[in-house]
């Protein structure tokens, strides 16, 4: 696996000179949060500035050009707005931020667009705006619905929170997911019950939960279970979801029928994605490309991105 490092022009012409396919699936990293959650390992950072964040829709805008410029978006069947925290935008930012797609994407050719949301920031207004905009399904970070547990995890919500932001998403007739850590020290069988049996009356449409990791130098008061432990709160989730009618399809995904989340299983299936944004991640062909965690380069349209280039052999064993 040959691996490089280019400056956005420069992988430009090598995309190029490979007669690069077009993207099936297009994911946008927001890089911005209300505050830095202890476990959480992607790139963002709290910010309350309005021209940090009006600079990064432009040099979102930018990136945008430079690849609709390469190849046609045309065939672009699932899209998904991660980070971060996409809700955290304003109002107005997010109206900028979805005009700028429809600029490049004829968002009625999408079969789903999902938009990633935080329960705190996510008001009824963003939610008019994001179902007018085409957006289709909203997976919300609960994580959990016991407050003591959602302080812990440094979340800056509360369960109340959780409730009214799933209702507005229900309400509008969107898909809704719902996103939960488990494994959780300090957590114990009794408070994961009550929280799955909370998200099972708001009845959404699909789950994901994820067991807590953490990178080495995370904060110590936050620590995971044991494995055996995390494996019978896991057996407890899968018990409740499947017991209730939900199809486990992927290893930490449950959905009702018809509602899978189609972006992920391209990347399931190896699809060709595109991720445009500090720290987003592709796949065109037989190229792997990441682009760097820096919002300043990013801004200042100085991204260097990291470039792999695997063999047939090396992609056949990766799918």
């Amino acid at each position: 696996m040959a691996e490089f490092r280019f400056p956005r022009k420069h992988l430009l012409k090598f995309l190029k000179s490979k007669n690069s396919k077009e993207p099936s699936a297009l994911y946008i990293h927001i890089p911005f949060c209300t505050s830095k959650c202890l476990y959480c390992d992607f790139f963002s950072q709290p910010s309350s500035d309005e021209e940090v964040v009006n600079k990064f829709i432009d040099a979102l805008e930018k990136e945008f050009q430079a690849f609709a410029d390469l190849m046609s978006f045309n065939n672009v069947e699932t899209v998904y707005i991660g980070g971060g925290t996409p809700s955290h935008l304003s109002e107005r930012q997010l109206e900028k931020l979805f005009s700028l797609l429809r600029k490049f994407l004829n968002i009625n050719t999408v079969s789903e667009f999902s938009f990633e949301a935080n329960p705190e920031s996510l008001t009824e207004e963003k939610v008019d705006i994001a179902k007018d905009s085409g957006v289709t399904r909203i997976s919300l970070g609960f994580q959990s619905l016991n407050d003591e547990v959602l302080e812990r995890l440094g979340r800056v919500h509360n369960a109340k929170d959780c409730f009214r932001a799933a209702s507005s998403v229900l309400d509008r007739n969107l898909s809704l997911n719902v996103d939960i850590i488990y494994a959780i020290e300090g957590e114990d069988v009794e408070s994961l019950k009550r929280t799955l049996d909370a998200i099972l009356k708001i009845n959404p449409h699909s789950v994901s939960a994820y067991a807590l990791t953490l990178k080495e130098g995370s904060m110590k008061a936050l620590k995971p279970k044991s494995a055996d432990c995390a494996y019978e709160d896991y057996k407890l989730i899968c018990s409740a979801l499947n017991s209730s009618g939900f199809e486990h399809y992927e290893v930490s995904n449950w959905a009702r029928t018809g509602f899978r989340c189609r972006h992920n299983l391209k990347y399931w299936g190896r699809d060709d994605y595109l991720g445009l944004g500090p720290s987003a991640a592709s796949l065109i062909d037989s190229l792997r490309f990441q682009n760097s965690s820096s919002l300043d380069e990013y801004n200042a349209n100085n991204s260097v991105y990291e470039v792999e280039e695997l063999t047939e052999e090396q992609a056949e064993l990766e799918f």
